[in-house]
């Protein structure tokens, strides 16, 4: 009977001597990248028709403040780092309003990220095979975890953080160059989602374990880091450095601790182990090879593993689509699985029953995605009747979970927290605002009927009407213009 392993004989030979017996022809693996990148295009197309969601909302309404005058964290309260806001903003002056064109490049970024994904394990196990069958395991995985309308920051912090994978163990000889721009694509996933910062740790650990030099993890360290140095400059010199570090960190840590309070840790770690178990049992049959094989790539891996399972759990919170940054780790590991099917063995039947599972949880989910939709998009009804009735110089103010609102009416928020998620983190901050509003009351408020806080309803009740309502919701216009 033969025993499974990750490739022939002379491919795991090269795994440990660090030589290739037999170079890759690199223009049969140039074809076959097209291949993950179709994948991706394929499961991820549903994302260009979605609605407008919560976090997307968010981001436009900041991106479009940093063009026409309001700062983040001081006008308008997010707890993202600016760098987000900064490429949204970017892409709508370009292309103008509209999605179309930020999610289209957002799926690019995905194709793109299965490339590096692809190239990464054909460094690692010196193979072709292996990089086509871990660049389609991650196309494919998108589809499981990161085709949500809330994950577009987790699934564009992807194609950086790939890079720099790359970057590090893209076969000698590491030129400073090279760490120079791994260490730059690092410190932008960091800024993109700083959750991604075990990541940078174990890469720069590697850079010094591959190449005995402490001044090349010092050029992929610094090199990220003067991302962070930039960016910190930026906030120091617009004014706003303080108000940047009460919104990233000390309100994150705020938020953290109410959604654990509220119980919702069970429930996402419940979905978690649903849709990650076919990819998790793949993954750690691919793990059960690299460890009877001792190959080379196993301990990369376990770095990248480590890394990745400190980048999801950092949060404190467990959304479903949070598990995007472990997606290339994972399908780094798949690879040594088909060789276990290839070979056979008494334990067969699990590493192919993962990958049925998988085919199968693939082809709901993308067979949910691709239905048609006929029920209107949230926020869409209210949005619309605001907009009917707006003036230029009207403002809004959104106490709901669906500032897709403002984004429908095309009206300005009229208060830095435009969005419940201070007001339910932060104490004394509804109150606060509501002695705002008092103080310049705006046109409209659209307020969610389960959310009203000691006062909002007797301010209502006093000074507006209704206008319109969708579902729990109701848009009011102040009464003096009603």
């Amino acid at each position: 009977m033969h025993n499974p392993s990750v490739a022939s004989t002379a491919s795991l030979n090269s795994q440990r001597t660090g030589t290739s017996p037999h170079a890759p022809k690199q223009e049969a693996f140039g074809a076959w990248l097209w291949v993950p990148v179709m994948v991706v295009l394929l499961v991820n197309a549903p994302q260009l028709a979605f609605p407008v969601g919560y976090n997307e909302a968010m981001f436009i309404e900041m991106g479009r403040g940093l063009f026409d005058g309001r700062l983040p964290y001081r006008d308008l309260f997010d707890q993202k780092p600016p760098l987000i806001y900064a490429w949204y903003g970017v892409i709508e002056l370009i292309a103008g309003p509209g999605l179309l064109w930020s999610r289209t490049t957002i799926v690019a970024a995905l194709g793109a990220t299965a490339v590096l994904v692809a190239l990464t394990a054909r460094e690692l196990y010196r193979t072709p095979v292996a990089g086509a069958i871990a660049g389609v395991s991650f196309g494919l995985a998108t589809a499981q975890i990161s085709v949500s309308r809330e994950a577009q920051l987790d699934q564009l912090a992807l194609l950086p953080l790939a890079g720099s994978i790359y970057s590090v163990f893209c076969r000698p000889p590491v030129s400073n160059r090279r760490l120079m721009v791994g260490g730059l694509a690092a410190g932008l996933a960091v800024m993109l989602k700083p959750t991604v910062v075990p990541f940078a740790v174990v890469l720069a650990v590697f850079v010094w374990e591959r190449t005995r030099s402490l001044r090349s993890a010092a050029i992929f360290s610094g090199s990220g880091l003067s991302i962070l140095v930039i960016t910190i400059g930026w906030l120091a010199a617009a004014g706003i450095l303080h108000e940047a570090y009460d919104a990233t960190v000390v309100f994150g840590l705020e938020y953290s601790s109410v959604e654990v309070e509220d119980g919702r840790i069970n429930n996402g770690l419940m979905f978690w182990g649903i849709a990650l178990a076919p990819l998790a049992v793949l993954s750690a049959a691919g793990l059960v090879i690299l460890v009877r094989q001792r190959a080379t790539a196993l301990i990369p891996i376990l770095g990248l593993l480590l890394a990745g399972g400190l980048a999801v759990v950092l949060p404190g919170r467990y959304l479903l689509y949070y598990a995007t940054l472990l997606l290339p780790t994972l399908s780094l590991c798949v690879p040594p699985a088909f060789s276990w099917l290839r070979h056979g063995g008494p334990w067969v039947r699990i590493p192919a029953a993962a990958v049925l599972a998988f085919c199968c949880y693939i082809a709901v989910v993308a067979g949910d995605y691709f239905v048609p939709r006929f029920d209107l998009p949230q926020g869409s009804t209210l949005g619309s009747a605001i907009r009917g009735a707006a003036r230029p110089e009207d403002r809004l103010w959104v106490h709901s979970n669906q500032p897709q609102i403002y984004y429908y009416s095309g009206v300005l928020p009229a208060h830095r927290y435009f969005t419940p998620q201070a007001l339910a983190a932060r104490e004394g901050a509804d109150q606060q605002t509501l002695r705002d509003l008092e103080a310049n009351p705006p046109r409209f408020i659209v307020s969610d009927v389960e959310r009203y806080f000691p006062g909002l309803l007797e301010f209502l009740t006093a000074n507006y009407d209704v206008l319109a309502t969708e579902d729990d919701l109701i848009a009011f216009v102040r009464r003096s213009d009603g």
